[in-house]
């Protein structure tokens, strides 16, 4: 969703390059904090696999 709501340019696999236009400074709060709120979620599903293999091979070790 950032890439395209925002105009987005992916610049490699670690960064993304976005535009933001907004009313004023509410509005651009407002916008930073649903964008923060999706990288949030993102890095949070990405992770959770790994997470869940660590579990794992720790369970096995002990």
């Amino acid at each position: 969703m950032l890439l395209t709501s925002y105009q987005g340019q992916k610049l490699n696999d670690n960064e993304t390059r976005i535009m933001i236009q907004f009313a004023d400074d509410a509005d651009l709060k407002e916008q930073i904090d649903e964008i923060l709120t999706e990288i949030y979620q993102m890095a949070n599903c990405r992770n959770r696999p790994v997470a869940v293999g660590q579990m794992l091979k720790m369970n096995s070790i002990n």
